[in-house]
């Protein structure tokens, strides 16, 4: 009678034993099962895996190694332990089947039996993937009786008593090594995207107090030098006014469109006759927006228009002649922030400083009817008083202008009126000479380049001339042509021609 004999069914309540009675049951084998009263440890002891081990391998006859490679054999001899298995692979197969076979036979064995090693590795590692679906497959909400993938057996198998034990769900069995609570605790619908508003109203939050980092403006500091220097009167604020609203713009104008630095802006030293009648045209309602124009003129000019104002040039009156013509009429000319070049044309390059000017503008757009030519430009605006042509500005009062300030300007000799160095003619490489070659110059398509190399441009049928360019283009096409392989060569009759090697 066996020691087993008498024990018939696992104990429900241990798990780890129903897995190790199960695998029994299919090997067939039970000498080496622990029993189930905890009388040991729950291992096989050492000459229990010697013995089964030995007893493995002679059921296979160890003389007859083919025998190994029987289906139900096979499946037996992975069902053993690991350490059963190790001590019959490799340099550990038991000494009684050494001393049976021979030195080949031996190694044959450990070669199925390294074999069989790999494929047991392959099927755990696909049984490790079976049952982590498995397990996958068990977290859900749905559980249906039975057995589920791999052969594992389900919550409720159609074997296993309903008892208290079996009731409860998968995930709250501690004999499995589970945890004795959920592992997911549910939240209440109102708290699920507690998380996610709360980001959202911070992101808010940031968006709200976020500021643009506005850089500091280049031109701040010589604003400021220019308002520093005007005084409390009437006519310095209104000044201050203008270098609030336009001061920026004159700078980045000039900065911009002539690619000069600036090297201060400085107010007019005005006289009292200028300042009171450019503030009586401004402020008796006679006039409308203060306009920012550029006045170009020479330096040594600048004492004069300061003492006597931007006169209109008239002979009989204030003896000023036109120097620069008058193509859009007679006036005071100007350019506007759009074209401070048009201004810095009349100026000496060596002594550059533009007077900024402020002109009471009341003009109004001209339609196309009604609206006049002077040479190629058409006027836009147009009053009594002032006339808008492309970028100038003609002020037809002597009043309405005035110069408010002085832009004095640096470098102006190397920027705009240095000559320009002669540039390098670039040498053009090889392959940009070939292609020039081979673009420009055309050979007669009824003569082959080796006719024009071989024999200088002379066929049978007379004398034909050929320039250096069209030689180069032979030589080139010439080239080409030795590249090609024998066969295209003799077939073309190039092959035998006289003196080929000299090319």
């Amino acid at each position: 009678m066996s020691r087993f004999e008498g024990f018939v069914d696992p104990l429900p309540d241990s798990a780890v034993y129903s897995a190790q009675w199960t695998a029994a049951l299919a090997m067939g084998r039970l000498d080496f099962l622990p029993l189930p009263n905890g009388c040991d440890d729950g291992k096989p002891t050492l000459s229990e895996v010697n013995r089964s081990s030995g007893a493995l391998l002679k059921s296979f006859e160890g003389h007859d190694v083919g025998a190994l490679r029987s289906r139900c054999r096979y499946l037996k001899f992975l069902r053993l332990r690991s350490s059963a298995r190790a001590r019959t692979v490799a340099q550990t197969v038991p000494e009684d089947c050494q001393d049976q076979n021979s030195a080949k036979e031996l190694k044959r064995l450990r070669f199925l039996h390294a074999k069989a090693e790999d494929m047991l590795a392959k099927q755990s590692a696909r049984q490790r993937c079976v049952s982590l679906a498995h397990a996958k497959g068990l977290r859900r909400r749905a559980q249906r009786p039975g057995r589920g993938k791999g052969g594992c057996p389900g919550l409720l198998a159609p074997d296993w008593p309903l008892t208290e034990s079996t009731a409860r769900p998968w995930s709250v069995w501690p004999e499995f090594g589970c945890e004795s609570t959920p592992r997911r605790t549910p939240v209440p619908g109102c708290q699920r995207f507690a998380r996610w508003h709360r980001a959202l109203e911070l992101a808010e939050e940031v968006a709200r107090n976020y500021r643009y980092p506005l850089r500091p403006c280049p031109f701040e500091a010589k604003l400021e030098e220019a308002r520093r220097q005007l005084s409390s009167d009437a006519f310095d604020a209104l000044r201050a006014e203008f270098l609030r609203r336009h001061g920026r713009n004159i700078l980045q104008s000039l900065t911009l469109k002539t690619k000069l630095k600036i090297r201060s802006l400085s107010p007019t030293p005005l006289s009292s006759s200028v300042r009171n009648g450019f503030l009586q045209t401004y402020s008796e309602g006679r006039g409308g927006d203060l306009l920012p124009t550029f006045h170009g003129t020479n330096v040594s000019n600048h004492a004069s228009i300061f003492e006597r104002g931007l006169l209109i040039p008239d002979k009989d009156t204030n003896g000023l002649m036109v120097i620069h013509g008058s193509a859009h009429g007679l006036g005071t000319y100007s350019a506007s922030l759009e074209n401070p070049l048009l201004a810095l044309g009349f100026v000496r390059p060596y002594k550059s400083a533009l007077l900024v000017c402020g002109v009471v503008d009341d003009t109004a757009p001209t339609s196309c009817a009604a609206s006049r030519t002077y040479g190629f430009w058409s006027c836009t605006r147009e009053s009594q008083h002032v006339r808008v042509v492309g970028d100038a500005v003609i002020a037809l009062k002597p009043h309405r202008i005035a110069p408010l300030f002085t832009a004095n300007l640096r470098h102006v000799e190397k920027t705009l009126h240095a000559k320009q160095r002669a540039r390098a003619r670039r040498t053009r490489n090889a392959s940009k000479a070939y292609r020039h070659v081979r673009c420009s110059v055309k050979l007669d398509p009824c003569l082959h380049p080796w006719h024009i190399l071989l024999r200088g441009g002379r066929t049978s049928g007379g004398c034909i001339f050929v320039t250096r360019a069209q030689q180069d283009r032979a030589k080139m096409e010439w080239a080409s042509i030795k590249h090609h392989s024998s066969k295209w060569l003799k077939a073309h009759g190039y092959w035998n021609a006289k003196a080929f090697k000299i090319f």
